[in-house]
């Protein structure tokens, strides 16, 4: 029953989401993706270049962190790092560039000791133009529910925790082949009850991008996570893409190997992939009536699938199905360490 309480209510939120969002998508892709009054001239002439890279990702996919590695990009190591280096479709023409959902469950292994989590984030996004072709800067103010719905009897902790923060990112293509970014996701993660300067986390980084030809991409970075147990660590890889439909994307924290297929006759491609995955985070607990941090990770290995490149004004759903490996919950000023079992992860993005 715990199971049945803490999954099905995220997913009855998405699904009402999707119904309401649906004929106002199809609307603003029929008249080419432009929605309200028409931008002021100085954000109407964003360039493409501004907000796109040369690859073909959406980008940024803050779905389960603060930029990326906190990754849900607001607090846990997430796919966000590496969605910041792959290309956008197309961009609006407005300050607005658009927003994204993100549920995610961990299976508990019904045990009275063992750990289930649902994960729930939201995310806009916006971007501008810089003065004196200065390159970009995009703005994400994000929201995260993380919800242990299964905790061991002797934990003492609150089973809902909170993070919230906007993520800063500067990007400028500097020639053909080269792309530098740099970012900080300043957030506020805790239980509510812990309100102390603990709460503030800083994640943050930089990393270039090499594009040498259409079918490589080299990326190397660094980036504080605002993690306790993975404080700083190195972003990037390559992207490999031999021809349209395949991809071998070995850039971290969020590796992954694509194969394009056509289901449909007559409609939008997909992408189908086997990929890696860093989640977690940490925040800020009350602990049996002292002040603590408190840091998850898991380590996911999943197969996903999503749309290859839709239209601007469509809907963007990715969903990944797969495990999750080498679980751990520990404390700061603790010795109170948690080892849950190998559990069942599912994951779902909508991206507009």
């Amino acid at each position: 029953m715990k199971f049945l309480r803490a999954f099905f209510p995220t997913f009855w939120t998405l699904g009402a989401f999707c119904l309401l969002a649906c004929p106002f998508a199809e609307c603003t892709a029929q008249d080419g993706g432009s929605s309200g009054p028409e931008p002021v001239p100085y954000i109407s002439e964003i360039p493409a270049s501004f907000v796109s890279m040369r690859n073909s990702e959406p980008m940024p996919d803050v779905s389960g962190s603060t930029v990326g590695i906190d990754e849900g990009t607001p607090g846990a190591l997430s796919a966000s790092a590496s969605e910041l280096l792959r290309q956008a479709p197309e961009h609006r023409k407005s300050f607005f560039q658009g927003f994204s959902l993100n549920q995610s469950f961990t299976s508990a292994s019904g045990d009275a000791e063992e750990l289930g989590l649902v994960h729930f984030g939201t995310n806009v996004l916006f971007a501008a133009p810089m003065p004196w072709d200065a390159g970009a800067l995009i703005l994400a103010p994000n929201f995260m529910f993380d919800h242990f719905y299964e905790m061991p009897s002797a934990l003492k902790m609150k089973d809902s925790l909170y993070r919230a923060g906007v993520s800063l990112t500067w990007r400028k293509e500097v020639n053909e082949f080269w792309n530098v970014m740099a970012f900080i996701s300043p957030t506020f993660s805790s239980d509510l009850e812990n309100t102390s300067s603990d709460a503030i986390r800083l994640p943050g980084g930089g990393v270039a991008v090499w594009t040498p030809t259409p079918h490589w991409q080299f990326s190397l970075g660094v980036a504080y996570t605002g993690m306790e147990e993975w404080a700083v660590t190195p972003i990037g890889g390559f992207i490999w893409q031999p021809n349209e439909d395949w991809k071998l994307d070995c850039t971290f924290p969020k590796p992954r190997l694509c194969r394009r297929i056509e289901p449909f006759a007559g409609h939008s491609p997909f992408w189908v992939y086997l990929a890696g995955e860093f989640f977690g985070g940490t925040w800020a607990v009350d602990l049996a009536g002292r002040n603590d941090l408190a840091t998850y990770r898991e380590v996911r290995i999943m197969f996903g699938v999503e749309r290859d490149r839709p239209k601007l004004g469509e809907l963007d759903i990715k969903l990944e199905l797969g495990i999750a490996l080498w679980r751990k919950l520990e404390f700061e000023d603790s010795d109170e360490v948690y080892h849950p079992d190998l559990g069942f992860v599912e994951n779902l993005i909508v991206k507009f």
